[in-house]
C-alpha cells in the first residue's frame, strides 16, 4: 500500500467550482472517511480563523492617550466608499464559538504528527491560505534550503497522510 503524493499541497481557491466543492467537504469530514484534501481543507480553514483571531498585543500598543490624536468629522464618514476603493479594509469579525471549536479541533490532529513536520505544516498552510498550490521552493528556502523542494513535498504529504491515517481509525476523531 503505497502512498500517493501527486496531490500534496493542492487545494483550490474558494472562488473557483472546486473551491465551492472543497468549502463543503470540510463539513463533511465530520462524518466520512478522512481523504487527504478534506483534511487539507479542514487545516487550511482553521488556518485561516487563526488568522482572524484578535492580537491583543497590537490593540494595546495602539492605545496612546485617552484623547484620539485624529478626530472625525462627519465628511470622514460620507467619504468612507472612496476609502474602500483606495483598498482601505474594514475589520474582519471575529469568531464564533463553533468556529473556534473546529480550529481547535483541527489544530489538535497535528499531534499525530512528527514536531519536526509541525512548522512545515504551518509554512505550507501559509502558502494554501493565499494561493491555491504552494510554492516548494519557497518553502525549501524558508527552511534554510536544508532539503530539496521535493523532500519538503513529500513530508508535508507523509504529515497529512498520518493525520488521515489517525482520523480514519478513530484515534484522535472527537
Amino acid at each position: 500500500m503505497g502512498s500517493d503524493f501527486s496531490n500534496a499541497g493542492r487545494v483550490r481557491g474558494n472562488g473557483s467550482e472546486a473551491g465551492r466543492v472543497m468549502a463543503g467537504a470540510v463539513e463533511q469530514l465530520d462524518r466520512e472517511f478522512a481523504s487527504f484534501e478534506l483534511v487539507e481543507a479542514r487545516l487550511v480553514e482553521a488556518w485561516g480563523f487563526l488568522l482572524r483571531m484578535p492580537d491583543r498585543e497590537r490593540g494595546w500598543l495602539r492605545v496612546k492617550a485617552l484623547w484620539p490624536d485624529i478626530r472625525r468629522t462627519r465628511e470622514d464618514f460620507r467619504n468612507w466608499d472612496a476609502k474602500l476603493d483606495q483598498g482601505i479594509e474594514p475589520r474582519k469579525p471575529g469568531l464564533r464559538t463553533a468556529e473556534v471549536d473546529k480550529m481547535e479541533e483541527a489544530l489538535g490532529w497535528l499531534r499525530v504528527v512528527k514536531e519536526r513536520d509541525r512548522k512545515l505544516i504551518g509554512v505550507v498552510l501559509g502558502q494554501l491560505q493565499r494561493a491555491d498550490d504552494p510554492e516548494w521552493s519557497a518553502v525549501a528556502h524558508a527552511f534554510g534550503g536544508e532539503a530539496s523542494s521535493d523532500a519538503y513535498r513529500k513530508r508535508y504529504g507523509r504529515a497529512i497522510t498520518a493525520i488521515c491515517n489517525s482520523l480514519n481509525t478513530a484515534e484522535i476523531r472527537g
